[in-house]
């Protein structure tokens, strides 16, 4: 080995030796980020309880910072939207038996099915956390 080739296989190393310690810093500190990133937009997450996605078929009704919330699965994931309309501002309801949210001051409606509609609905975020799901308050 040559000077040059010395030279460039220590470059080499010390790069990848720092690329190392910073990822493994940032993975430690994912979730205190995480909850800074939280904190700074005022994003508060609210517990709901244990569910699995494949399984929840039904409908669950929330209050969260005094309004209702709507949280529903599409087989992989729980969703989230809020139950007044952003259109009049009217409380909603659910249509059990044709799966849709509705609001009955302008009439519009929201397929859970198919996550569209006539109905504008705020969407809330949600996560997981050790079985546990999330409802973020904003």
């Amino acid at each position: 080995m040559n000077r040059r080739q010395f030279f460039l296989q220590i470059g080499n190393d010390l790069t990848q030796t720092i690329q190392d310690l910073v990822f493994d810093y940032l993975h430690e500190k994912k979730e205190t980020m995480n909850a800074l990133v939280d904190e700074l937009i005022d994003l508060k997450w609210i517990p709901i309880g244990k569910f699995h996605p494949a399984t929840f078929d039904m409908i669950q009704e929330f209050y969260i910072k005094g309004k209702p919330v709507y949280v529903y699965s599409d087989g992989k994931i729980m969703k989230a939207v809020g139950g007044i309309c952003t259109a009049c501002q009217s409380i909603t309801i659910w249509i059990a038996h044709e799966k849709k949210i509705k609001c009955t001051q302008c009439e519009g409606s929201y397929s859970i099915e198919q996550e569209e509609g006539t109905l504008p609905l705020e969407s809330y975020p949600t996560k997981v956390d050790d079985d546990v799901w999330y409802v973020a308050a904003v």
